[in-house]
């Protein structure tokens, strides 16, 4: 703690709420100048996640604020991860470093080291993961993740919408009690009997994070614990000299 300087933690924290406080500014924003169609227009029935029997204008400002929310949390992201603790890696990566000055830290480093578990292997698959967000991010793009209500539903783009007409309805006939709304549900239940089974999303072509090739092998472990190794088989040779030499300069009874 005392070799590396450390920023206040209270400086993360107030960094944190500034940038989060940027991100629903922004989206309040945005739908300040993109208003909402209306709670009947964006009535719909959600099954496992799925939006299905939206109107189509509703379905639309849904896609577009999506796109837009989505990019500004990743900007989001990304603003805090540069304000990530890099001092706390650099303190860990010390203690690492220190410990083949005792034997008991230095026997944990080298179990650590074998089994690929080190602070420095978490980090460097960190640094793989964020790599792969950025294959699955364009992946996602190249598939309209952003921007297509496909991502959002799996109804026919000719499927009838829950509410035929929005503008006829009022706030009364939109409570879930109402008989309105009852009726409008037992059609949706009816329309889930009649289309039965869905077809998902395709996601066969997904990348695939491949963990084992951002691990070490056997050898390049063996490397890294060297300096480890060293000091314990010298520290073990140099403790069975001092016993020898013990015994050796004991007077016999």
């Amino acid at each position: 703690r005392y070799g590396v300087y450390e920023r206040p933690s209270q400086e993360y924290r107030d960094a944190r709420t500034r940038l989060q406080e940027k991100l629903a500014e922004q989206i309040a924003d945005w739908e300040k100048a993109h208003p909402s169609p209306g709670p009947a227009w964006l009535q719909d029935v959600v099954r496992g996640g799925v939006h299905r029997y939206a109107h189509p204008e509703g379905m639309a400002w849904r896609v577009q604020r999506n796109r837009f929310v989505i990019d500004k949390q990743l900007e989001y992201a990304d603003a805090w991860y540069r304000w990530w603790p890099e001092p706390l890696a650099q303190e860990a990566r010390l203690v690492d470093a220190l410990a083949i000055l005792s034997p008991i830290t230095n026997y944990q480093q080298l179990s650590y080291e074998l089994a690929r578990t080190t602070f420095e292997d978490t980090h460097e698959m960190g640094a793989a993961a964020r790599d792969y967000r950025h294959t699955w991010l364009e992946y996602l793009r190249s598939r309209r993740a952003f921007s297509s209500s496909r991502w959002f539903t799996d109804d026919h783009p000719e499927q009838a919408p829950l509410i035929a007409d929005p503008a006829e309805v009022t706030p009364e006939m939109l409570d879930p009690d109402s008989p309105f709304m009852r009726a409008r549900l037992e059609w949706a239940r009816e329309q889930d009997d009649i289309s039965g089974d869905r077809p998902g999303l395709d996601l066969s072509d997904m990348p695939v994070l491949d963990v084992e090739a951002e691990q070490r092998s056997v050898a390049e472990s063996l490397a890294v614990m060297t300096p480890g190794l060293l000091v314990l088989v010298l520290s073990f040779g140099l403790s069975v000299l001092v016993t020898f030499h013990r015994f050796d300069s004991t007077e016999p009874f």
